[in-house]
């Protein structure tokens, strides 16, 4: 079941709108919208949203992700047009989204993941760009405590992780050397809404805005029944948010920020990176006392500490200790362990799947695991994980890790030339190369002379 815009109770106004002919359209189904609305559903702001989700689409883990953008782009402008004609005359249907168990370590447990479709994301990025653009909520926007899902205005660090580690560094030399790390259990589940939405409503209070506001952070779920007793894992109501959607890590912030101001107070820093916690102090007995008052003040909003992964208690600086997936260790800063174990694993499931591709003749041959874009794919993982950790100083783990890669690569190369040497499989299709014979065809007819002439 969709759901759509609904019209505002107060007086029609109307508007000034023109139809596909040119001629003014006006009416009660044509109330003029306010100028909040109209600035997040401007052709403008909705392509650059779309440019957006584009970005992160693209470069998605999920074939069936990249393949929907890549369905979607040939006719986007068209479609950002009739987005924007929907949202503008009231008939905009929201449609449901997928929610997506990914599994986690921990046998039996998964990360509730809701997949909007392309629409919605593009409405919900254009309302995320807004509210980083508003005044009224810099304070919540624009703050030296919490980094992801805010916007920060250093730009020499190359991602919000590295901005992340760049502050506990300044407060280590500020001579505060006791940590301890925690996590938010379940965080995106545990916020409401009506929280978020009474903060906003007070600086923001457009009828229009809030509506649309509201439809975005609401979560309808298309497989619901299909969840099961999991779907109870999944935001429903006014509890919870949707995690995948660009507004989420904004409305947690939103939710927290009495909670990074007054964890930063009595001499100890307090670093928040969405739910991700740590509590920088000058003495172990500073830094409890900070976790003892952190743990009060989530209880007040409903929320907890993950027992599993806050149990290391307080630790010195300079005896070492992970944060977001980075070790900091003996002047050293590098992807710590489980970092470094699953890079090296997903490329090792890029190979084995490349040469069970290679070597099993009975089954379909996928040309997306032949040689040449299972290579392109290594060099584009490999890309992407050196950009996100280049912050980092231990040249020799990156040392070793090219060496691993060398290794895999050797690995696909042999498969390759024992397949090619077999023969069952064209050495053009173990490359990954089409061949014209394959290809369909729609060849157009030669005229023949009618009888006679």
């Amino acid at each position: 079941m969709s759901r759509s815009i609904r019209k505002g109770h107060s007086a029609p106004r109307q508007s000034l709108a023109h139809g596909r002919t040119g001629k003014l359209l006006t009416g009660p189904q044509y109330r003029m919208k306010s100028k909040i609305f109209r600035e997040i559903t401007k052709q403008s702001a909705l392509k650059d949203a779309w440019a957006k989700v584009y970005e992160n689409g693209i470069s998605s883990r999920s074939y069936e992700t990249q393949k929907e953008i890549k369905s979607f782009q040939p006719e986007s402008d068209r479609h950002i047009r009739s987005i924007q004609r929907r949202l503008r005359n009231d008939s905009y249907q929201f449609q449901p989204s997928i929610g997506k168990k990914i599994p986690k370590k921990t046998k039996g447990d998964f990360r509730p993941l809701v997949i909007a479709p392309i629409e919605t994301r593009i409405i919900q990025r254009a309302v995320l760009d807004y509210i980083l653009d508003e005044p009224k909520l810099k304070d919540y926007i624009e703050t030296p405590h919490s980094f992801g899902g805010v916007r920060k205005s250093n730009h020499d660090d190359p991602s919000p992780v590295a901005a992340a580690i760049r502050t506990a560094l300044e407060a280590k030399a500020n001579n505060l050397a006791y940590v301890r790390c925690a996590d938010i259990s379940s965080f995106f589940t545990r916020i409401r809404k009506s929280s978020v939405r009474s903060i906003i409503s007070s600086t923001v209070p457009d009828s229009d805005f809030l509506k649309l506001f509201d439809e975005c952070i609401s979560v309808e779920l298309s497989n619901l029944e299909k969840l099961g007793s999991d779907a109870n894992r999944f935001p429903r109501g006014d509890l919870g948010v949707a995690q995948g959607s660009s507004l989420s890590p904004m409305l947690g912030n939103i939710l927290l920020h009495r909670f990074d101001e007054e964890m930063n107070q009595s001499g100890c820093r307090c670093i928040r990176y969405i739910d991700d916690i740590l509590i920088l102090g000058p003495s172990e007995k500073a830094v409890s006392a900070r976790f003892k008052h952190a743990t009060s003040l989530l209880k007040s909003m409903g929320m907890e500490f993950s027992k599993s992964k806050s149990s290391f208690g307080v630790q010195n600086f300079d005896s070492g200790f992970s944060f977001l997936g980075i070790e900091l260790i003996s002047g050293l800063i590098r992807p710590d362990g489980q970092s470094i174990g699953n890079f090296k694993q997903k490329m090792k499931s890029i190979v084995d799947d490349a040469i069970l591709n290679m070597t099993s003749p009975g089954k379909t041959f996928d040309r997306r695991k032949s040689l040449i874009p299972t290579l392109e794919r290594i060099s584009g993982t490999v890309n992407g994980w050196g950009k996100h950790y280049r912050f980092c100083n231990d040249e020799k783990t990156f040392e070793n890790i090219d060496h691993f890669v060398d290794t895999e690569i050797r690995r696909l190369l042999g498969a390759y030339t024992r397949a090619r040497s077999k023969g069952s499989i064209s050495a053009r299709h173990l490359l990954g190369v089409v061949s014209l014979g394959e290809m369909e065809r729609l060849p157009l007819k030669w005229p023949t002379k009618s009888p006679g002439t």
